[in-house]
């Protein structure tokens, strides 16, 4: 039976996946750029990571927009 930490083979990985994380959003966000020391690997990670927070943000500012266009033509 599959346990709850089972696909997380040590803590420096769980850490190390919400380092991304935290980093994911702080560059999306426009606080910090993408650094240029990080290994390869990881930098490709970070940046497909960032690139799906913005992908998601820009989906859902278009999706709200045309709700709020919709609600304001039926209220016309």
């Amino acid at each position: 039976m599959p346990r709850f930490n089972d696909h997380v083979s040590s803590p420096t990985e769980a850490e190390s996946s919400r380092n991304l994380e935290r980093w994911s959003r702080l560059i999306a966000d426009g606080h910090v750029p993408i650094p240029q020391d990080w290994p390869e690997a990881d930098l490709l990670n970070l940046v497909l990571r960032v690139s799906e927070l913005r992908r998601h943000r820009l989906l859902t500012f278009i999706a709200r927009t045309i709700a709020q266009d919709i609600v304001r033509c039926r209220e016309a």
